[in-house]
């Protein structure tokens, strides 16, 4: 069996209640997906992982075996939290040391947040400058575009200066119709 189906195996004995998977299984997966305060402080769900049975189900022995254990536990977290202090830290585990400090812990996590933040930087910077470069294709053709419309209106005014005798006007018109009507008479 995979990882994965161990996983449900035990999330159906958990939620559905069908049969439990084996002890190891059981204590893996609460293991990494308990809170700390619920294995540092053995409750209800820590005794169901333990003892393999339903919900409502209680088992005297595990709760009796959890209590002899709390103790062990604390002794254990104080002789690892000494140990650190003799020296200087080298003996706590990552979990303490980022409660202790809050902050990151090892060097490899703080170069892979600089790395990640480096290529967040570049990706911005690719952006903006594809940006740029659009306003300027942009601004280009807009410029051409009225150099263009500047031609065409210059054309125009050259045009009709040309030809400001030669307009065709109401007038014209009228003369025309004149003319026409007094050749056919």
């Amino acid at each position: 069996m995979d990882s994965i189906s161990y996983f449900h195996s035990f999330r159906k004995w958990w939620i559905l209640e069908e049969t439990a998977p084996n002890f190891v299984t059981r204590l893996t997966y609460f293991l990494k997906w308990a809170s700390l305060d619920e294995i540092l402080l053995p409750g209800h769900s820590f005794e169901r992982v333990l003892s393999g049975k339903g919900k409502d189900a209680n088992s005297y022995l595990w709760r009796f075996v959890l209590y002899c254990i709390f103790p062990v536990m604390i002794c254990a977290h104080l002789i690892c939290f000494l140990g650190g202090l003799v020296s200087f830290g080298v003996f706590w585990p990552k979990w303490m040391k980022k409660a202790l400090f809050s902050g990151i812990i090892d060097k490899k996590s703080k170069q892979q947040a600089n790395v990640q933040h480096l290529n967040v930087m570049r990706n911005e910077i690719r952006a903006i400058s594809n940006e740029f470069k659009m306003e300027r294709f942009s601004l280009g053709n807009m410029e051409k575009d009225v150099r263009n419309i500047q031609n065409d209106l210059k054309k125009m005014k050259m045009s009709t200066l040309r030809s400001h005798d030669s307009v065709y006007t109401e007038e014209d018109e009228l003369s025309e119709i004149l003319s026409s009507t007094s050749e056919e008479a």
